[in-house]
């Protein structure tokens, strides 16, 4: 869908092009793959992290919540849920404070992890790790990954011989991102971009005298997809709020 000839005509004036990783590059159907466990049985831990993130929305916590019904664990009703932008997510669940997220979030509440080379394992698989504390104590990490699309290789390739630059843009670690951009062939990647600064990123990409196209389908994508010369939708995983910021959709 197309909503003008103006955006139709800009198309094909354009030299640049951002690509938002989950359920662009990537199906955008993450799955939990691997749980390491501290002091606690991976269940347990599944319980928690599946009560706090049942209220999340991320795609990254609905692959926890499918991974404990699969498991037939009944997840209870979390309390006091707050989302830190970027970082992560805490709750609490059956009178446990839980913290769940990235390492910046684990720095934040001052939780001493201790799955660092873990992580990086899962970095250089192309997995993301979440981290998740109970009390305040690391007690687990819950690797999930989101398989690349068969057709993104080839659409980057040709975006590149048509003399189009390529450009991921991501929230993701620096070898997590490094590592699925390499699977898609793309050499510009701009990672551990917090969601409220996607806009900015593009911005400086257009200041560099790039004419240039975001395609993403998240929420935290609209204002991207407003700022570019171009804002393309991903039509089947996409939300409504990135369909009514884009000049096209998917």
């Amino acid at each position: 869908l197309i909503k003008g000839g103006e955006h139709l005509q800009t198309a094909g004036t354009i030299n640049a092009i951002v690509l938002d990783k989950t359920g662009t590059i990537t199906e955008g159907i993450p799955v939990v793959t691997d749980i390491k466990t501290n002091g606690i049985n991976e269940n347990d831990l599944l319980l928690y992290a599946a009560a706090a993130e049942k209220l999340s929305e991320h795609p990254l916590g609905d692959s926890i919540v499918k991974e404990a019904n699969s498991r037939n664990i009944t997840i209870p009703e979390a309390e006091n849920f707050e989302s830190i932008s970027g970082m992560g997510i805490k709750a609490v669940v059956n009178g446990k404070q839980i913290i769940i997220g990235n390492e910046k979030m684990m720095n934040e509440y001052k939780i001493k992890d201790d799955f660092i080379s873990q992580i990086t394992t899962f970095a250089n698989q192309g997995k993301t790790a979440v981290i998740c504390a109970v009390d305040g104590k690391a007690a687990g990490i819950i690797a999930i990954s989101d398989q690349i699309k068969e057709t993104s290789r080839s659409a980057v390739s040709k975006l590149e011989n048509k003399g189009i630059n390529t450009v991921m843009l991501t929230g993701d670690n620096k070898q997590t991102a490094l590592t699925i951009a390499g699977y898609a062939g793309i050499k510009n990647v701009i990672y551990e971009v917090l969601p409220e600064d996607k806009a900015a990123e593009i911005k400086k990409i257009q200041e560099s005298g790039k004419i240039t196209a975001m395609v993403g389908d998240g929420i935290n994508d609209a204002p991207a997809l407003k700022k570019a010369d171009i804002g393309v939708a991903m039509g089947i995983t996409g939300t409504e709020v990135s369909k009514d910021a884009a000049s096209m959709i998917l």
